[in-house]
């Protein structure tokens, strides 16, 4: 179930919509003239070639402050934020990087007040990220509590818009990305017990307090994430086999999180024997 997570396509419909409807076509020309090199520069710097990425960023910077009109410059500034930050993550200048996502943050937050209320979700995908620039610059806790946050809010969202296809599907699909993308983390500090499961504390002791959940939608991926989450119970309150015995009954639709479930059922720190030291 890859498209799970591939929330992105989703957006930018509704995104393209907004646009068009707010932009001339002489805006929309520059918005897209612009945005593409800031894409080009997110994409090079994901497949690791930097310095071409910084090119492409500089010239997108340039470029940008070429557009005169405001309301074309903000929605510039709603895509080119993120990727911005992403290139400082990558340069591991994390400081910029954090400073970036935060400015992010802001734009979308005000600009859902003002109307547009799918930046919701562009303002979740920032927090998110900030969240992984704590975790990648040696603040675990902060970072994993700030993903808690995302988390939470994003399950409320879904139970406050059920009944909204676009929402809904948003939702869940962010809802997907943030407990896969945090989980990979975790299982990286898989090799630490005592550490796994206070992390895996911060991350979901909010979530799994939280009442009602269950009830918030019926969608197929809805129901199967809060089970999948709530197998996690067991394991931070340390009672490993009773986690191996209820998750190894689960049916686990998803790929990724079955590999995440298999990762922890299988797992070379978290076991029985791992367990009898703590």
């Amino acid at each position: 179930m890859v498209t799970t997570v591939q929330n992105q396509p989703v957006f930018n419909v509704l995104l393209d919509k907004t646009l068009h409807s707010v932009l001339s076509p002489r805006h929309f020309l520059d918005y897209s003239v612009v945005t593409f090199h800031y894409g080009r520069a997110l994409s090079l710097a994901k497949s690791g070639k930097i310095y071409l990425s910084g090119f492409y960023l500089r010239e997108a910077d340039r470029l940008l402050t070429q557009v005169l009109c405001p309301v074309t410059n903000q929605w510039i500034l709603i895509y080119a934020l993120p990727k911005k930050a992403f290139y400082f993550f990558q340069v591991q200048d994390y400081t910029t990087a954090g400073h970036l996502s935060e400015q992010a943050i802001h734009l979308c937050m005000q600009m859902q007040k003002s109307g547009y209320d799918f930046l919701f979700h562009a303002g979740i995908q920032q927090r998110f990220n900030l969240a992984r620039v704590k975790l990648n610059s040696g603040m675990p806790q902060m970072g994993l509590e700030a993903c808690s946050l995302c988390l939470v809010d994003l399950i409320r969202y879904v139970g406050v818009n059920a009944a909204n296809p676009d929402n809904l599907e948003l939702g869940i699909r962010n809802i997907y990305q943030v407990v896969i993308k945090t989980f990979n983390f975790l299982q990286k500090k898989a090799q630490e017990p005592e550490s796994c499961f206070l992390l895996l504390s911060y991350f979901l002791k909010d979530t799994l307090s939280l009442p009602g959940t269950a009830q918030f939608s019926d969608d197929p991926r809805y129901v199967e994430m809060i089970s999948f989450l709530h197998l996690f119970s067991f394991v931070i309150d340390r009672d490993f086999k009773l986690f191996r015995q209820t998750a190894s009954r689960a049916f686990i639709h998803d790929e990724f999180l079955r590999k995440i479930l298999q990762g922890y059922l299988g797992g070379p720190a978290i076991t029985t024997a791992s367990l009898t030291k703590l």
